[in-house]
């Protein structure tokens, strides 16, 4: 998450409290990759927080159901085999620059958010959090444009796509295999790639939610 000096200014000025999202979505060890992959698609969230008698001891996320879905483990297997761990914490007064740089530091996407050691688990921040709570910031900035010419389109602001946009482009055909995708994703750390026809063009979107799904249908990668 790449972010310019203004952006990096506004978070600074930001906390964690006012980005995150309450709904942690909670799993035990015990339970099978199959209930992990319905959890994830029924509360359209990336990850899950997996504990064992309210203790955290780790994250499965899409990205990881999805390296299960590419070495062939049965649905069965319990999410303890896949998880990573221990989950990384931050408190909601740190601010959001001090959060990011937390995320940057451990490679991760997501912390879970709670008062001190040891208490409970209040709420989780990820970067779909912060991205979303800078936007609102920005459409309420003097400085965004819809602010600046009140007579311009409805709802253009400040940031175009091409400041923030990846210039990698990642495709593939639509007679490529499932594994061929998912080997570009994990090389790329992408959430999705467009699918192209035998003419080139693009025909639509297979993403990692859509791996998943394969997977707890049982559908052959190959």
């Amino acid at each position: 998450m790449n972010l310019s000096s203004s952006s990096r200014r506004i978070l600074q000025g930001l906390t964690v409290k006012e980005a995150m999202r309450r709904l942690v979505i909670r799993l035990p060890v015990t339970a099978c990759l199959a209930e992990a992959i319905r959890a994830t698609l029924k509360y359209k969230v990336n990850a899950v927080l997996i504990e064992d008698a309210a203790l955290p001891l780790g994250v499965v996320s899409k990205t990881d159901l999805m390296t299960a879905y590419y070495i062939r483990l049965p649905l069965g297997t319990t999410v303890g085999e896949i998880m990573v761990g221990p989950p990384q914490f931050c408190s909601p007064q740190d601010s959001l620059d001090a959060a990011l740089d937390r995320m940057r530091e451990y490679r991760i996407h997501r912390l879970y958010v709670r008062e001190a050691e040891k208490q409970p688990i209040i709420g989780v921040l990820a970067y779909p959090d912060i991205v979303g709570l800078l936007y609102r910031c920005c459409r309420r900035c003097e400085r965004s444009l819809p602010q600046r010419h009140p007579d311009g389109p409805e709802g253009e602001i400040f940031f175009r796509v091409k400041e923030v946009m990846s210039p990698n482009l990642l495709c593939y055909c639509d007679t490529d295999s499932l594994w061929e995708i998912m080997n570009g994703l994990a090389a790329y750390n992408f959430g999705a790639v467009p699918i192209l026809d035998a003419a080139k063009i693009p025909v639509g979107v297979v993403s990692k939610t859509d791996l998943v799904l394969a997977y707890l249908h049982g559908q052959d990668p190959s």
